[in-house]
């Protein structure tokens, strides 16, 4: 069943590709729209600072802090620049690229674009949760755009769409699935 599922995403992304027009305002969901989620009901609110559950994520935080090295901080930097491809390409090689495989990567570009507007319409559920280095002033982030007021943590882009990105290419490439939710684990503790 997983095979004839990915072979029928493939083949709905391409027909996506094909024909939507070459730019429009707002992008079109390839598979899933935001509106088709309950969104308040799948993603609660996080914890307030003064509860247990946000005390212990800051605490959580802090100590990542405390105890990251300078080569953390640089893979973290790396991890941030790259986009779905690149990202993919760290777990299945330089092999994986447009020219090799020009139908899963239309499929990747398709989810990522999809997980973005899910993304972005998630943000407005609850409104922006302030990151870490907002709300406590101990935390130093590593990551420059990490502690700006206007940059939403909650959830977060970069760990939701590394997770999506492992989901989709761990039913094409099964052999690498540990790897791929491994390296989405990573991007995760790098945020």
């Amino acid at each position: 069943m997983k095979p004839f599922l990915a072979i029928a995403l493939f083949f709905l992304a391409m027909s996506s590709a094909v024909a939507a027009p070459a730019q429009t305002a707002t992008p079109v969901p390839s598979f899933i729209a935001p509106s088709d989620l309950a969104l308040a009901t799948v993603r609660p609110k996080w914890p307030a600072d003064d509860t247990l559950e946000g005390r212990a994520d800051l605490e959580a935080v802090l100590a990542f802090q405390a105890y990251r090295s300078a080569a953390q901080e640089a893979e973290g930097d790396r991890d941030a620049a790259l986009g779905p491809v690149e990202w993919a390409q760290s777990v299945l090689g330089s092999q994986f690229n447009a020219q090799a495989y020009p139908l899963t990567v239309a499929l990747l570009m398709a989810v990522h674009e999809d997980m973005r507007a899910i993304n972005r319409a998630a943000n407005d559920v609850h409104g922006l949760r302030p990151r870490p280095a907002i709300r406590d002033q101990r935390v130093k982030p590593s990551l420059p755009n990490v502690s700006q007021a206007d940059s939403p943590s909650y959830p977060s882009a970069r760990t939701a769409s590394s997770l999506v990105w492992a989901s989709v290419l761990s039913e094409i490439f099964p052999d690498s699935r540990a790897a791929l939710f491994a390296a989405a684990d990573r991007t995760a503790w790098l945020r």
